[in-house]
């Protein structure tokens, strides 16, 4: 199985448009947000195979947008990978979240999605 529909919520301009357009040419339907309330407000009906967030974000943070995400109807199992350009962030931090992965920014966009397969892939694989 792989992926195929990611939510997206990045309030980074240029990384959200870089990595919604690497993902969006390698067949992923991205839908991407600028911030936690759009996505939250807007998000589709059908939840995503993955959803992918910055942790640092105006308003809410990332821990809060996922939290509230899982709350809604469908999205309780989604795995979640955050993106973060933060190097303090460590498993106790991250524990109650239980996010499959940590991506670091920078990072390189041809292999981003590559890398996020590989991330998939191994959750489904568990």
């Amino acid at each position: 199985m792989s992926l195929k529909r990611i939510l997206y919520i990045e309030d980074d301009p240029d990384i959200r448009l870089v990595v919604t357009m690497v993902l969006q040419a390698r067949g992923i339907t991205v839908d991407s947000h600028p911030n936690s309330q759009s996505a939250l407000d807007t998000a589709p009906q059908i939840p995503p195979d993955l959803i992918l967030l910055d942790i640092t974000m105006p308003q809410k943070n990332g821990f809060e947008t996922l939290t509230e995400l899982r709350g809604l109807k469908g999205y309780g199992n989604v795995p979640a990978v955050f993106l973060t350009a933060r190097i303090d962030i460590n498993h106790e931090i991250l524990e109650p979240f239980q996010p499959i992965a940590v991506i670091t920014k920078p990072f390189e966009p041809a292999h981003f999605k590559t890398e996020l397969d590989s991330i998939y892939q191994s959750f489904l694989s568990k």
